[in-house]
């Protein structure tokens, strides 16, 4: 993806990326077709994410080993670890129907309409005034 995103400027039109590693779509179901890819999609206009899709993972024990091995690996090259959601993993094993969908990410519509360069142009409340406003809370 370090190599992919920045290119994607370059097409002018909607641009839409699939066949994700599974290793890059840790809450995606592998595809059927293909088990080292996932069932996830991305779409992008003008270089811009809009969107991130994908079907969700709903074997409870496929998941947690997902995740315990994302943990070990983020432990061996020194990234901030995380605790394995065990209400997550609990909540899969009672069931979950086959389900997927779409994210498609508001702030960044707006960027791409208002022909901003930054998706921090965008925010109401920009970080830095969030945190001065924490501050004096």
């Amino acid at each position: 993806m370090n190599e992919i995103e920045p290119r994607l400027t370059e097409y002018s039109q909607p641009v839409i990326l699939c066949d994700y590693p599974t290793s890059q779509a840790a809450l995606s179901r592998k595809k059927v077709t293909d088990p080292r890819f996932a069932e996830r999609f991305e779409f992008y206009i003008n270089g811009i994410e809009l969107g991130n899709a994908f079907s969700e993972l709903t074997d409870a024990t496929e998941q947690e080993l997902r995740l315990r091995a994302d943990m070990e690996f983020r432990k061996k090259v020194g990234k901030k670890t995380y605790e394995v959601d065990e209400d997550f993993i609990e909540a899969l094993k009672n069931g979950l129907p086959e389900t997927g969908g779409i994210a498609v990410g508001v702030d960044r519509l707006i960027m791409l309409l208002a022909d901003v360069p930054s998706i921090h142009d965008t925010m109401f409340f920009p970080v830095q005034d969030v945190f001065n406003l924490k501050q004096n809370i």
